[in-house]
């Protein structure tokens, strides 16, 4: 996916600007996810974004204002569904996976949660290594076990993290294990 950011320039045509990085985030709808695409999202002309979000009237209200934003993508699907994961990678630069099942839904349904996140986890993998351009997807992956503890402080580092990354504004890491 090539997005460019373009402007008019002097003699009234456009020129064509820096491309702007694709971002695929999984979990947009949850805390951790939510928290991480504020700060994506307040750098929209820097980016642009991808998101998986399951197909519930919950999320459609959340995000009905980000519906007819050129700078966001919404996929409606699902983490366990590998086609609809891939085609989400597909032309990604960066993919940000915190989305899966966590507490309290993860203490009613354990055999769910683990299917669920362990699925979309290998969902991951397998779209970001089928992709041409697998060396230079850089894929950060956030474990929610620690959620339910540091939730509010984990939320603003992981997103404060994941969007220095992407925008150049620390040193630059291959992949990030939090």
């Amino acid at each position: 996916m090539c997005y460019y950011t373009s402007c008019n320039n002097a003699n009234g045509g456009k020129t064509l600007m820096a491309e702007k990085k694709t971002v695929f985030l999984t979990g947009a709808s949850g805390h951790m996810g939510w928290a991480g695409f504020k700060e994506l999202y307040s750098k929209k002309d820097k980016l642009n974004i991808v998101l998986l979000l399951r197909d519930s009237e919950k999320n459609r209200k959340k995000f009905a204002n980000y519906l007819n934003d050129p700078s966001v993508k919404i996929v409606w699907g699902d983490l366990k569904k590998y086609d609809d994961v891939l085609k989400c990678v597909e032309g990604s630069d960066y993919v940000l996976h915190v989305g899966g099942m966590v507490s309290p839904s993860a203490d009613y349904y354990p055999t769910k949660t683990i299917q669920t996140n362990t699925t979309a986890a290998k969902n991951i993998v397998d779209a970001v290594k089928a992709q041409p351009n697998k060396d230079d997807c850089l894929s950060v992956t956030v474990h929610s076990s620690v959620y339910p503890l540091y939730s509010r402080i984990f939320s603003s580092f992981s997103a404060s993290v994941m969007l220095q990354s992407i925008t150049n504004t620390s040193p630059s890491y291959k992949n990030y294990f939090l």
